[in-house]
């Protein structure tokens, strides 16, 4: 079935300003700001991943570089390692960076890009008080033969600090990567604390580590085929979607697409008559291919089984998608959705062709739906995936 899908989410992250200091409204606006930075990483690394690819033409892969620097970067001067050349020297910067990849690794030449979180830090402020930021520590190796056929094999351990700038006053959304630098132990850098009610002044203190949400603790990444190397979030019109799925405990899985006005239910599948409002059963340390009728794929009891899935068509040159996965250790609340004929997005042709459009609930509904989960249980988690599709 065809699929389209809109969505802008604008983050609100609330702070006050008090005795010089800023403090963060609550602990979960604290893990919003961790879970976007590790969202900004993972965004860098499936750009990358286009573009060392063959799938894309270079029309294609320029755009990506636009988008990626216009998104998630601070601006096209951001310095990074260079670390694509046999033998790396000075650092580039990061426009010059992903155009190289272009050049030196050019059809039919190809390389990857693997990108392993291993730690997010706290909240920090800078010493001017201009940003907050965020360290992410992430395992990188590269992969991949260039255009003089010598092979480009490295890994290390690097640094991407993402931060979120001060305006008069106010705290702006999206999280920007303003450096990349070669791992470094942790520094002195100045933690910027919660906000204190009068509840909390009565306890004792204590120190936890902030969990992390949206991060490391599942993973979870869309597909453009059953393949893991197919792992992308820059689609074209008519390309399957997929998602890889795998989590460290066991629990229950759903996942949403929405356009801003309608959210469409893509899992649990639509007759999975035993699962359709708990979410999907995932065991731990599995590894999940879903939206695919392969045999290989079915993790339903019965063998016979037969599972939904999805292609993606743009309206406009290049539509932007978000894709929420939503993990639970415990079963979810029952989300009421309904069938869609009134919903006008396929033509007459492609309804004759059989397609046709996943249950929905409102946009607004949807958020209600997820805020009551995460107040009813400490133990959810909802990871949002931006993609991409290009007509």
């Amino acid at each position: 079935m065809r699929i389209k899908y809109f969505l802008t989410v604008i983050l609100l992250l609330l702070f006050r300003l008090s005795y010089c200091q800023i403090e963060l409204s609550s602990e979960l606006e604290k893990n919003k700001m961790v879970g976007k930075a590790a969202s900004a990483v993972k965004s860098f690394q499936s750009t990358l991943t286009s573009l060392g690819s063959n799938r894309f033409n270079y029309e294609e892969k320029q755009s990506y570089i636009l988008d990626l620097i216009k998104n998630t970067f601070e601006n096209e001067k951001v310095r990074i390692i260079n670390d694509i050349e046999s033998e790396g020297s000075e650092d580039y910067t990061i426009d010059i960076y992903l155009r190289n990849i272009l050049v030196w690794f050019a059809p039919p030449k190809e390389v990857s890009f693997n990108y392993k979180i291993e730690k997010i830090s706290d909240v920090f402020i800078s010493d001017e008080k201009t940003y907050l930021f965020i360290k992410v520590e992430v395992s990188r190796e590269i992969d991949g033969i260039n255009n003089d056929n010598a092979k480009i094999l490295n890994s290390m351990k690097i640094d991407i600090y993402v931060k979120y700038n001060i305006v008069n006053g106010l705290i702006k959304p999206r999280a920007r990567i303003y450096s990349i630098t070669k791992h470094m132990a942790d520094m002195a850098f100045t933690v910027v604390p919660l906000s204190k009610n009068e509840d909390d002044l009565k306890k004792p203190e204590t120190t936890k580590q902030v969990p992390i949400i949206e991060s490391s603790d599942f993973e979870a990444y869309p597909l453009a085929c059953t393949k893991l190397n197919c792992r992308t979030l820059n689609f074209k019109t008519e390309d399957d979607l997929y998602l890889f799925f795998k989590s460290p405990v066991a629990g229950y899985l759903s996942v949403f697409l929405d356009d801003g006005k309608d959210c469409f239910k893509l899992l649990p599948y639509s007759l999975d008559t035993l699962n359709i409002n708990s979410g999907m059963p995932v065991e731990s340390q599995k590894e999940y291919i879903y939206f695919s009728t392969e045999p290989q794929f079915n993790y339903n009891a019965n063998k016979f089984f037969v599972e939904d899935t999805y292609q993606l068509t743009a309206e406009t040159p290049k539509d932007i998608n978000h894709l929420y996965v939503i993990f639970s250790k415990n079963p979810l609340n029952r989300i009421d959705v309904r069938k869609n004929a009134e919903i006008k997005i396929l033509s007459e042709t492609e309804i004759k062709k059989g397609y046709s459009i996943p249950q929905t609930l409102t946009t607004s509904s949807f958020k209600t739906w997820v805020n009551n989960n995460i107040n009813n249980t400490k133990e959810i988690v909802l990871k949002d995936i931006e993609i991409t599709i290009q007509k």
